[in-house]
């Protein structure tokens, strides 16, 4: 009997975390398909900075590089940094970009062709999903004893 608790609480764990990252990388790929459908209007922006973070990966240090763009909607100049970044830097300061902005809510947009890294959220994705399967197997084998 203790034995088939134990099970339960393992797999529910195994399920909760799963679920958790598993949401993390839907989510991330679900807001940027809902942006990518808004931002219909169409402008050029210009990049104003780059933000650099050090990332550790096992062999070496990295930089991911987050850039920053300005642009014009209706005389207000709106300014974005990114919060995903990529391990290459694909802009320079200067740099004249193509901006993608709802025209009902301008201050939401993206940058025309910018492709973040998507290995986080992919990597999310399949460890939760892969997270729950392990939980629902270790369910059934605590439920099959």
């Amino acid at each position: 009997m203790d034995r088939i608790i134990g099970g339960i609480i393992v797999a529910l764990l195994f399920c909760g975390i799963g679920f958790l990252f598993a949401r993390i990388g839907y989510c991330f790929f679900r807001d940027r398909s809902r942006q990518k459908r808004r931002c219909l209007a169409r402008t050029r922006g210009t990049i104003v900075g780059i933000q650099r973070m050090p990332i550790k990966t096992s062999r070496r240090r990295r930089m991911c590089y987050f850039p920053v763009y300005e642009y014009t909607v209706n005389d207000q100049v709106l300014r974005v940094e990114l919060q995903f970044g990529t391990t290459r830097c694909l802009y320079h300061i200067g740099d004249g970009v193509n901006v993608r902005y709802d025209a009902s809510q301008p201050d939401c947009s993206y940058l025309e062709g910018y492709q973040e890294d998507h290995t986080s959220a992919m990597g999310c994705l399949i460890a939760g999903v892969l997270s729950m399967v392990c939980g629902v197997f270790v369910l059934a084998m605590a439920c099959l004893v």
